[in-house]
């Protein structure tokens, strides 16, 4: 019988592995090419494949090496943070840029501990022209700015 001396590193390491064969299964359509000519599934697959190695590595020495225990999972910042990835994905192209950040911090905000509204509008502030600055004229990338 195996015991685990490390529970926190031993469940990692599984959903590391977890997640790098639901990016494998959904992936598998993709076609890889070569080295020299990669294809769409070249890079997905490969980090797929490096993340499984290492979350087996964590695993495995969870095994061998003591570590902490499971704590109690905190539900609600998981699952805010969660809510504004899905909302960024889905205002993104209508709302713009500045709105859609404004919007995800402000909820994000919601899932960690106390901020005083100052501090946040700094934060929301310096995160706005970081984002527009970076995407808009740094990547250039076509992401409306303003509300269309």
């Amino acid at each position: 019988m195996i015991q685990i001396k490390g529970p926190r590193d031993f469940a990692a390491g599984c959903t590391f592995i977890l997640i790098a064969l639901f990016y494998l299964w959904f992936g598998r359509n993709l076609s890889i090419g070569s080295s020299s000519f990669m294809e769409a599934g070249y890079f997905p697959r490969l980090a797929a494949v490096a993340l499984a190695l290492f979350g087996a590595i964590i695993a495995v020495r969870a095994v061998a090496i003591d570590g902490p225990g499971l704590e109690p999972w905190a539900w609600r910042p998981l699952l805010i943070l969660t809510g504004c990835v899905v909302l960024f994905g889905l205002i993104i192209t209508r709302a713009g840029l500045v709105l859609t950040t404004v919007l995800v911090v402000v909820a994000m905000s919601f899932a960690g501990g106390r901020l005083s509204w100052t501090r946040l509008a700094g934060f929301v502030a310096a995160l706005v022209v970081f984002m527009v600055g970076l995407f808009h004229f740094g990547l250039g990338l076509a992401i409306p700015v303003w509300p269309q």
